[in-house]
């Protein structure tokens, strides 16, 4: 992103997760999602995790959704609509 002299907003973060995640391109998501928000010092938000619970749900990793669940609450992020509708 900062190639592109994109700021590094969470907004373009989230942005990016979710271009990912809709042209079902998993293979970085956790790399991005662990990895990136640490080195741009950016805190994961509501809509992060939503995004990444919905590509592990479309990957078929169920498992890793319930402990992206656990990591929201322990991180103080509670867990809206959508992020359950994403789970049914």
């Amino acid at each position: 992103m900062p190639k592109l002299k994109c700021g590094r907003l969470i907004k373009s973060f989230n942005a990016l997760l979710g271009a990912r995640a809709n042209s079902k391109k998993y293979d970085k998501i956790d790399e991005y999602f662990r990895g990136l928000w640490s080195k741009l010092s950016i805190k994961p938000n509501l809509v992060m995790y939503n995004t990444v619970i919905k590509a592990y749900r479309d990957m078929g990793s169920l498992d890793t959704t319930s402990l992206m669940l656990d990591e929201m609450e322990n991180n103080g992020i509670e867990s809206n609509l959508i992020t359950f509708n994403t789970l049914l």
